[in-house]
Formats: structure tokens, sequence, C-alpha cells
């Protein structure tokens, strides 16, 4: 029996993650950013294939129909689309997931939680970094240390507190990450220490925007032309 036909009204994931490449960014580093996204959705398939993801994960108005376990069959690699995208800085791209089959669509859907998850994770330990960095400045401006309160942070002292987020660098973020969700089946260790490489690629470049959004309908979310 062919698998069903997703209905248009089917309601399909659309994620948009916007990137700060700087000004006049070269082209290598466009296209290293580019190799990172995809090595990222690359992560997201696995761990959509392993048949897991956390319930927190789930945004609140996706069904208990579509939350099912998945048996670790394989899935056609191309499933993720580029709905549309604009190469200058900054760098917006909007994926989407090919709604041919129905199958296609629950696990294209959990592959984008996923990475939705782990660019949020990037962009949760940049801006972490940031507020360091300025309390770092506060503090260096303040006219006597003896005036500082006793849980101010410290220069070269950042606060850890054991999430991905507050991590000292980017490589412990990506393996916190994975064990504090209980990834290491769909995201397993030898993968996670090949993925770093692209995680610091994305975190050299503030992740400005990572949102996911359900409930395009089939039609819509296939158009492959972006709106005027």
């Amino acid at each position: 029996m062919p698998d069903p036909v997703v209905v248009p009204a089917e309601p399909l994931p659309e994620l948009e993650v916007v990137i700060d490449l700087g000004d006049a960014p070269s082209l290598a580093d466009f296209v290293s950013c580019a190799v990172a996204l995809r090595a990222t959705c690359e992560v997201g398939m696995m761990i959509a294939e392993a048949g897991y993801i956390p319930d927190s994960w789930w945004p609140s108005d996706v069904g208990d129909l579509n939350r099912q376990q998945w048996t670790g069959e394989s899935f056609p690699s191309d499933i993720l689309r580029v709905r549309r995208t604009a190469l200058a800085s900054p760098w917006e791209t909007v994926l989407v997931v090919a709604a041919d089959r129905s199958y296609v669509v629950l696990y294209g859907g959990v592959a984008l939680i996923a990475v939705e998850r782990i660019l949020r994770m990037i962009m949760d330990w940049q801006t972490h970094r940031l507020e360091l960095e300025m309390r770092r400045r506060e503090i260096h401006t303040e006219p006597s240390e003896n005036e500082a309160r006793v849980d101010d942070v410290l220069p070269g002292s950042p606060v850890d507190n054991g999430e991905p987020e507050t991590a000292p660098d980017i490589n412990q973020a990506v393996q916190r990450f994975v064990y504090g969700n209980d990834l290491t089946e769909g995201f397993r260790p030898e993968v996670a220490d090949q993925y770093v490489t692209h995680a610091i690629t994305l975190s050299n470049h503030q992740i400005l925007r990572v949102e996911l959004q359900f409930g395009r309908s089939g039609a819509d979310s296939a158009d492959e032309n972006p709106a005027p």
C-alpha cells in the first residue's frame, strides 16, 4: 500500500535562522557557515532517526498525534528544503520539510525541532558570553574593587551552573547538550566530537534569531518561490 499523501491542512514546520556574518563577509565565511548549518541539519535527522526527543522540546501547538516514537528507519536525506534565503549579512534562511508523504512530514518535523534546539543552544551560549563580557567591563570601570558585592562576577571568572549555555567553551556546551538531553543514541559521542568544529564556526558569528513555527499549510510550505 502506498504511503498516504499529506492533506493540504497538515501543519508543517518552518524554521527561520538569522546569522550576523558581519559587514561584507568573505565568501569563505559564508560557505563555512552554510556547511555548518548543513551539518546541524544532518545531526537533527540523526536525532529524528533515533526515535526520541525530550518531551520538553515539542512546541505547545503540536498535538499528541505527532509525538510518536521513531524506529530508526532510514529516510531521504533531502527532505529538508530551503524555502528562501538572503545571502547578504545578516544571512536569513527559512528551512521547511518536503511535504509529499505523511511519514516524511513527521520525521522532518522532528528533525527541524532538533535543529532548532541545537542552534538555540549555541545562541544561548553566545548570549551568556556577551553578558559576562559586559559585566567584566562594568567591574573594570567601578571606582574601587572593595565596593563590589560578594556575588559579583569577577573578571576571568565565568559563571558555570552546569547548563550548556554557561559552559566555559562551546565544546563543553555541545557535550552537556548531548548528555543533558539524553541524546547519546541519536547524537553519539563521536558525532558530537565531529560536530564541535561546526558549532565553533556558528558560534563565531552571532546568531540573531532562531524561530520554529508550525501551522503552515502543505501548499504554502511547499511553495519554493519567496513572497514578494
